[in-house]
Order: structure tokens, then C-alpha cells, then sequence
């Protein structure tokens, strides 16, 4: 009996013996996780720690891109309807030329017409 109660006092100071290992090899573990985690939150502070000023330079040149894109907008809207008014003037010249051609030359017949020649002209003379 005394056997008895000596091998179950080894045995459950083995298994105290394996949970305080496992225990300070978790220690070990959690130790060492935490000097990563901190050099990573130390090194992830010095990296950002600048971020809000360039935050707020970004934001200040996302503005101001987003005022010359709209007034570019309204140049560009502005080149459009000339370049529209360009076109439509383009189309149109060609009938107001051939219109006014015709108008010339219409002008010329009845000028023709009315005024007497050359040697019309010399031929009244030459009867006075």
C-alpha cells in the first residue's frame, strides 16, 4: 500500500513536473511574441508617425486637382461649342458661297444687261 501511494505521488509530481514545463515554455513563447508585437507597434508608430500631415497635404492637393479638373471642364466645354460653331460655320460657308456666287453673277447679267456695251456705246456716239 505504501507502494501504492508512492507511485501515484511520483506520478502526479511528473505531471506537476510536465505542467510547469509546458507552462514556462509558454511563458518563453508569449515572452518572445511580445517583443515582436512591440518592436512592430515601434516600428509601425515611426512609420506612421508623420501620416496625419501627409493625410492632410493629400487631401488639401486632392481639392485643389478637383478645382483645376472643373475649371478645365469648363474650358474644355467652352472649346467645344466653338469647335461646334466652327463646324457648323464649315458646313454652312459652302452654301452662303455658292449663294452669294450667284448673287454675283446674277448682279453682273443685269449690269451687262442694262448698261450698253463698248460698241454699242461707239456706235450712239458715232450717230451724233
Amino acid at each position: 500500500m505504501v507502494v501504492l501511494v508512492v507511485v501515484i505521488n511520483v506520478l502526479i509530481s511528473l505531471l506537476c513536473l510536465y505542467v510547469a514545463w509546458y507552462v514556462w515554455n509558454l511563458r518563453r513563447a508569449l515572452a518572445i511574441a511580445t517583443a515582436v508585437v512591440t518592436i512592430f507597434e515601434r516600428d509601425t508608430h515611426n512609420a506612421l508617425q508623420g501620416a496625419p500631415q501627409a493625410i492632410s497635404q493629400g487631401q488639401l492637393g486632392v481639392r485643389g486637382s478637383r478645382e483645376s479638373y472643373q475649371q478645365l471642364e469648363i474650358q474644355l466645354q467652352r472649346v467645344q461649342q466653338v469647335l461646334a460653331f466652327l463646324g457648323l460655320v464649315q458646313t454652312l460657308l459652302p452654301i452662303v458661297t455658292r449663294s452669294s456666287t450667284r448673287f454675283r453673277q446674277r448682279s453682273r447679267a443685269e449690269v451687262l444687261k442694262s448698261k450698253p456695251s463698248r460698241r454699242s456705246r461707239r456706235q450712239q456716239r458715232s450717230k451724233r
